[in-house]
């Protein structure tokens, strides 16, 4: 979905794709619930995908997936990702489960991740990766259940392509966190 409006996507599953499950794409008023995903085909089957987009509630999901499970993004400068909500969700995935990255050009502001379990993560259950320029900031994680991941939380800060613009993480709240 690329620059739409009041999307809702329920009970459906969604299985084998040939790259990206799913794609959001500078879309407002979003609402993913009530999915099944299985996105293990290819080495880079995100599960879900939130690129640059606003007012996104995504619950009651179960996704398993080769690459990144809930992977936010944000590839323009001029936009990021703002009031997200992201509950009541389980996530497998042989690398990431809830990813703010890698690429991080604009903003990620006013999230809540609430409720979430994260299994077999080869890599993190939460990655916040700003190598982009990224301003990261008000974001409240609040009751994380992982089980076999590589790291719990990972944070990293960088600037890999926007050579001029320092990134900023400010007013993240991670609590209840159990792994």
């Amino acid at each position: 979905f690329r620059e739409c409006t009041n999307v809702t996507v329920q009970d459906i599953t969604l299985k084998d794709p040939a790259s990206w499950n799913q794609t959001y794409d500078q879309c407002k008023n979003v609402l993913v619930e009530r999915e099944i995903v299985d996105s293990k085909s290819y080495w880079n089957n995100d599960g879900i995908d939130i690129n640059d987009c606003e007012d996104v509630v995504i619950r009651d999901c179960f996704i398993d997936a080769a690459d990144d499970v809930y992977c936010f993004k944000s590839h323009s400068a001029d936009h990021g990702c703002k009031n997200v909500l992201l509950e009541n969700c389980v996530g497998r995935s042989s690398a990431n489960g809830v990813k703010f990255g890698t690429v991080s050009r604009g903003f990620f502001k006013d999230f809540k991740i609430r409720n979430i379990t994260m299994y077999d993560t080869f890599r993190s259950a939460i990655t916040f990766a700003a190598v982009d320029g990224a301003d990261i900031e008000n974001i409240e994680v609040d009751g994380v259940r992982a089980y076999n991941t590589g790291n719990v939380i990972f944070l990293r800060m960088g600037r890999r392509w926007d050579k001029g613009k320092e990134p900023s993480m400010k007013n993240i709240l991670i609590k209840n966190v159990y792994a």
